[in-house]
């Protein structure tokens, strides 16, 4: 559908309810009109003006018009001479109007081969594809390309009179060797009616945490098509002038009540106040886990939040010690990503069988202003990879729905039936030659492997590509939900949003914002390829887990459709704790002290022999006895 197609949709919605009178008929109306080629200065689009009584006479449309198909709704009625260098062409009716000119709206409909020029009563009243300078006899206009489509203009109703109106229109060549010329317009008078709110329920009271954004929308007919003016508690907020009233990152800044008021020629009408209320954050940001990276210099940090990131990156704001108070490393500038996850390297290797600490030496904000605490620290954890949750391969089973039906929002949820859905492996690809049907690829470049499950582009009667395919899939996991990191490894063409447990995971490909079923992906992906993604999961549970998929189009005539992924779980290890033992021997009096303050000490007075456990009543990491025995041996044991 065209833009023009589009207003004149629009504009038929607007006024359809809307008493209509027709000034000017389209087929009936008699015209004077001059096509002598000679040119009229600007008198002859005077109301007076009375040498048109020597001008020929006839009903719209005029014109000569050859092309095939013949793209006008109506016939060539009052042929036009053409040739002979004529460029401008001269037209003037006359119609009566009664009535009230502020209770009103002027609309013109015309066909125009090439531009025009329109005038009320004297008074140019609008113009189609002439430029904004003064129109001459010698103007060209600009082409009109395609032919046949009409052009909507609202008049001012300034110069509108009661009784007897004149109207005068020129047409305009793009050039003096055009093969056709067309002129025909219709002109309705349509009564204006006062704003009315459709819902007066909205717009509607929001709660907004902190840092969200909201909404407040109100729909309102009306004609004209009213102005819209939005308030803060009673205030116009500057620049609110839409049907709707985004409010973005709020803050304690955006509490207070809201309404808009609509006006037009018609009257008035103010909507229902809407309470907006924002959750305040007062949370401090944490630190999820800390990640030691392979290379044993780089440490990945995660945190619950966004958070400053100047100071999350300055090296002076971490320590990196050995766990009881062994040696400290250098920290270095750290780099932060997504706002939650800092890539901290140190200077020097960590030793592959030492525990490390990481810990906060300065303070660190989220973008509300809440710190993260100094001394705040975390063992750095070494993940080991367990086997992939969903192999990319046809013994892991997936559900999923090409119907082209809009599924809503339930279907992401775990409790969701998706038993009457198809079953496929992955990975899953639909692929379209130019000029053909969908086929089934039978290797997919990507991989180099099987494609496991056809896809198709349309919807089940052939009538449409669908944008969007829906896939469910259930996978077991068992280890440490909380701090487990997920490997996810996409093969992808065009976009898609991935959900865990009703949840949304991540995206790829897909703007921001809500999700829809007709949502386009925002990139084209030519051949699918594989994209890799670390994923912090707060929505993972030990146990069944449902990640669900809806892969979109980047358009409703992209070639290829295809989805495979691996995702592999990733779980935090500690490497062994070795306590430092050291003796002290007092007089008769003998102290045994151990950091990190873990674990139980035992001892023997034989290496061969067996190992005692002493007393547990006393202090964690310390044991003081008597220095009676000429022989001793002690241990701390960690469980």
């Amino acid at each position: 559908m065209s833009w023009l197609a589009v207003f004149l949709w629009l504009f038929a919605s607007d006024v359809s309810a809307q008493p209509t009178t027709s000034l000017v008929a389209l087929t009936n109306q008699v015209w004077r009109y001059n096509d002598t080629g000679a040119d009229l200065g600007v008198a002859w689009r005077a109301t007076a003006y009375t040498n048109d009584n020597v001008w020929r006479s006839g009903p719209g449309l005029f014109g000569v018009e050859t092309s095939v198909p013949y793209p006008y709704p109506e016939p060539i009625r009052t042929p036009l001479v053409l040739g002979g260098g004529r460029i401008t062409y001269y037209f003037r009716t006359h119609f009566n109007f009664s009535g009230d000119r502020s209770r009103i709206s002027l609309f013109a409909t015309g066909y125009v081969d090439d531009g025009a020029v329109f005038y009320l009563n004297g008074t140019e009243a609008g113009r189609v594809r002439l430029t904004n300078n003064p129109v001459t006899f010698t103007s060209r206009a600009q082409l009109a390309n395609p032919e046949g489509l009409p052009v909507v203009l609202e008049f001012s109703t300034t110069n509108l009179v009661q009784g007897s109106n004149a109207l005068a229109v020129e047409v305009h060549q793009a050039s003096d060797t055009s093969a056709d010329v067309v002129f025909g317009m219709s002109l309705e008078a349509i009564g204006s009616q006062p704003p009315s709110i459709t819902n007066p329920a909205e717009p509607a009271d929001r709660t907004v945490a902190q840092g969200d954004s909201t909404t407040l929308t109100v729909f309102a007919s009306g004609f004209p098509p009213p102005a819209y003016q939005w308030f803060k508690n009673t205030v116009a907020i500057p620049g609110a002038t839409d049907s709707s009233l985004s409010l973005m990152n709020v803050s304690a800044v955006d509490i207070g009540n809201y309404f808009v008021r609509l006006t037009n020629t018609s009257g008035n009408i103010t909507s229902r106040t809407a309470v907006v209320t924002v959750l305040l954050d007062t949370n401090a940001p944490t630190i999820l886990y800390a990640l030691g990276q392979p290379n044993l210099t780089d440490i990945l940090i995660v945190f619950s939040e966004p958070v400053n990131g100047s100071e999350a990156q300055d090296n002076f704001s971490w320590k990196v010690d050995e766990v009881g108070g062994g040696t400290s490393l250098t920290v270095l500038p750290g780099t932060l990503s997504n706002g939650t996850n800092l890539l901290l390297p140190t200077m020097e290797l960590r030793a592959p069988d030492t525990a490390y600490v990481v810990r906060t030496d300065n303070l660190i904000e989220d973008d509300f202003g809440n710190t993260l605490p100094v001394g705040t620290e975390v063992p750095v954890a070494l993940f080991v990879v367990v086997p992939p949750l969903i192999p990319l391969d046809d013994t892991h089973p997936w559900r999923y729905n090409q119907s082209g039906v809009d599924l809503g929002t339930n279907w992401t949820s775990p409790a969701y039936d998706d038993s009457t859905w198809l079953r496929g492996s992955a990975p899953f690809d639909a692929f379209r030659s130019p000029g053909s049907e969908t086929t089934c690829r039978a290797v997919l470049p990507a991989t180099g492997g099987a494609v496991g499950t056809c896809l198709t582009l349309s919807n089940a009667d052939q009538t449409a590509q669908i944008p969007a395919v829906y896939f469910r899939t259930h996978f077991m996991f068992e280890g440490d939900a909380a701090h487990s990191v997920l490997h996810l490894e996409s093969i992808l063409n065009d976009g898609a949003v991935y959900y865990l447990n009703g949840v949304e995971l991540q995206r790829l490909g897909m703007p921001e914002g809500a999700i829809t079923y007709n949502t386009l992906a925002n990139r084209e992906i030519f051949e699918a390829t594989t994209e890799t993604s670390d994923l912090n999961a707060p929505s993972l549970v030990s146990g069944d887990n449902v990640l669900a998929v809806e892969l979109h189009q980047f358009s409703l005539s992209s070639p290829a459709l295809t989805l495979g992924l691996t995702l592999t779980a990733v779980l935090p290890t500690f490497p062994a704790i070795h306590p430092r033992l050291t003796i002290s021997v007092t007089g008769g009096t003998m102290e045994l002290n151990w950091s990190p303050a873990v674990g139980r000490v035992e001892s023997t007075d034989d290496l061969t022999g067996s190992w005692t456990p002493l007393t547990a009543s006393d202090p964690p990491g310390q044991h003081i006895a008597p220095a009676s025995d000429p022989r001793r041996f002690f241990r701390v044991v960690v469980p």
